[in-house]
């Protein structure tokens, strides 16, 4: 703080001269300009503090796959992932069956499909699994049972379809969506009981669609993302619908951060995670949860590279990613977990 000028003074000194002389006085000096007191800065603004940022994803290799292999889907058996059909490369199918042991970290060939197929809808229910539709528009059902290493036929689906996923809830299997034929998308919904093995028709999707992620969680199937539009069978989507069974009823939830064509899908302590697929006709690499009692989207990391056409499944809180494709359909051998915790 600089000094101020010692304005007191001055004035004692001309009034004691004034007093002691009879010499006329001259004229009192104008004081000097004070100096502006210094004014103590205010505080800087401190910023709202943000969230706290989601962990990144810290993936962890483990041995490839026997053979490449992306458009099929895995399930969970156990300790088990069993990856079921698929295409092996852009122009090569097969009725592809390989087992991955969580415990020893492992791969062990187990009984083909009878049929071959990919982009179809698989589940595990009761011990079995079920393979379900697929490429080209089928409508048949294969039941494997591990015990004896065999695939059986089950019931016909009502509607031959393509491109689709499936949810497991009260151990029934609902199949909803897909591709009827390469110029038509469906919202059907249909559910299949292993326990009768028939089928029953449901409250169709309000948005037709195929490609889409589809999961059961808390008594609902939610259905993400996918394509289909009356102007483009491919046009990628951001649409988010669950299906409550008990009122045979659809409800509208928050869409998409981004459109998802195909993305993979888990379930991981009460969140929906999604990975992958076509993002704006681009392989995409990120990896979003949906909170479904907040209603919210966010986004928690990425996969180790652009993945569509992939198989996660999740055991507990670990995220199993195995195999897929590029964007050029350039299929992936690579598979690795990460451990996810919100």
């Amino acid at each position: 703080m600089k000094g101020r000028f010692p304005f007191f003074y001055v004035i004692s000194a001309i009034a004691c001269l004034w007093a002691c002389t009879s010499v006329v006085s001259e004229p009192e000096p104008t004081p000097s300009m004070q100096p502006t007191p210094d004014i103590e800065p205010s505080p800087t603004a401190q910023p709202t503090p943000e969230a706290t940022p989601f962990n990144p994803i810290e993936w962890n290799t483990l041995p490839e796959l026997p053979n490449a292999q992306f458009s099929g889907d895995a399930v969970v058996l156990g300790e088990e992932i069993h990856l079921v059909g698929g295409r092996i490369s852009d122009s090569a199918v097969s009725p592809y069956h390989h087992v991955f042991n969580t415990l020893t970290n492992e791969w062990r060939s187990a009984a083909p499909l009878r049929q071959t197929r990919w982009n179809l809808a698989l589940a595990s229910v009761g011990g079995k699994i079920y393979a379900i539709g697929g490429d080209s528009f089928l409508n048949s059902v294969e039941i494997y049972d591990p015990a004896i290493n065999e695939w059986t036929i089950g019931a016909p689906m009502p509607t031959a379809r393509q491109h689709i996923d499936c949810g497991v809830l009260d151990g029934k299997i609902y199949v909803i969506g897909g591709l009827v034929n390469w110029s038509q998308f469906t919202g059907v919904n249909e559910v299949y009981d292993p326990a009768t093995d028939s089928w029953e028709t449901l409250t169709p999707m309000p948005t037709t669609r195929h490609n889409a992620a589809t999961v059961a969680l808390d008594g609902k199937i939610y259905v993400i993302g996918g394509s289909g539009a009356a102007s483009d069978i491919w046009k990628e989507l951001t649409a988010v619908e669950a299906y409550d069974p008990l009122t045979d009823s659809w409800e509208s939830l928050a869409a998409l951060p981004a459109s998802r064509f195909k993305p993979a899908d888990a379930i991981i302590d009460g969140m929906i995670i999604i990975a992958g697929g076509f993002e704006s006709d681009i392989a995409s690499s990120s990896v979003d949860a949906f909170d479904p009692l907040r209603g919210e989207w966010k986004h928690i990391g990425a996969l180790p590279r652009k993945t569509i056409f992939s198989n996660v499944v999740s055991i507990g809180p670990r995220l199993y990613l195995m195999g897929g494709c590029d964007g050029d359909f350039r299929s992936y051998k690579y598979a690795s977990y990460a451990d996810i915790n919100f």
